[in-house]
């Protein structure tokens, strides 16, 4: 874990390093979200993220670091299953408009929350490919669809990996330095 987390922080300092020139963004918005962890193909339990609350920094016209909350709400039970967050790095392959970050994008995803009910932790790794319209005004738009995997950390027959999916929407504003137009 230590190992992953010093990784993380090197990519994320290496990236800001390569930073255009006056590319600078910050979007702001919501996040909802509704995932599922399978071990077997008939489970029927989803959760349902609500407080979606998400910030996304661009550090340059290919790349930004996104971080959102994580407070799912189990269908089964109707309760609050877990709490934490995910960080993702959107990378726009087709971002070399000058000051422009949208469009298609992959993500890779690391999340991290605790489970209530299993007094457990769990990591998730997906990748997540998607599109973002960022209007004139600064109104943005993500859909994103996440695959990968979930380990839960548990020592009982819940733990172990399971199958990842999410899909992903978000609503928000993205805010720019003077200097930049979109």
């Amino acid at each position: 874990m230590k190992n992953l987390c010093l990784s993380l922080l090197l990519l994320c300092s290496l990236t800001m390093n390569i930073s255009g020139q006056g590319t600078r963004k910050l979007f702001i918005g919501i996040l909802p979200d509704i995932t599922r962890e399978i071990k077997d193909n008939d489970e029927k339990v989803f959760s349902i993220n609500v407080l979606p609350v998400a910030a996304q920094f661009y550090v340059n016209e290919f790349a930004a670091i996104r971080l959102a909350s994580v407070l799912n709400l189990q269908s089964d039970t109707r309760s609050i299953s877990n709490v934490g967050g995910q960080l993702g790095i959107p990378v726009y392959p087709l971002g070399g408009n000058p000051g422009a970050v949208y469009g298609l994008y992959v993500a890779p995803v690391f999340g991290f929350t605790h489970n209530k009910f299993t007094t457990a932790n769990e990591i998730t790794l997906a990748l997540e490919p998607g599109y973002s319209w960022v209007l004139n005004k600064g109104f943005s738009m993500n859909l994103g669809l996440q695959l990968g995997g979930t380990y839960f950390t548990a020592n009982d027959p819940s733990g172990g990996w399971r199958n990842h999916t999410g899909v992903k929407f978000s609503l928000g504003y993205t805010f720019r330095s003077k200097n930049t137009a979109l």
